[in-house]
């Protein structure tokens, strides 16, 4: 597995991670996701995480639980919003900026998150959670 040391700059700035759904390379090693393909995954995962839920990153995570049951209305979508712009843009020093959109998407009360921005090397960030 790469570390910071990888002479790929893309892999070294934005990192390496198993791919997610979980699957073998023809190696028959679990496969990997890279570079900047890494990070624009990383970002719907960290909207359905639970704080302290990944051991080495206690204070990443949504807590998405808190708005479960909770009344669809323009205060919780702002409190979302604002938690998800903590994540994004407090703690993800891959990003240059972030803007998160929240919009109820459906009768049953899913909401989607849709997150944009620019990454480090000035690339374009779309990404989308249901939450």
């Amino acid at each position: 597995m790469p570390t910071f040391l990888d002479p790929d700059p893309e892999r070294a700035a934005y990192g390496v991670d198993l791919a997610m759904p979980l699957a073998l390379d023809p190696d028959d090693d679990l496969a990997e996701i890279a570079g900047l393909p890494n990070l624009l995954s990383a970002l719907p995962v960290r909207a359905i995480t639970r704080r302290g839920e990944v051991p080495h990153r206690q204070s990443d995570g949504l807590d998405v639980e808190d708005f479960q049951n909770a009344p669809n209305a323009p205060e919780q979508f702002a409190i979302m919003q604002a938690r998800m712009l903590e994540q994004y843009g407090a703690r993800e020093d891959r990003l240059q900026s972030v803007r998160v959109d929240i919009t109820q998407i459906n009768d049953d009360g899913d909401v989607r998150a849709l997150i944009t921005g620019t990454a480090i090397d000035g690339s374009a960030v779309v990404a989308e959670a249901v939450v």
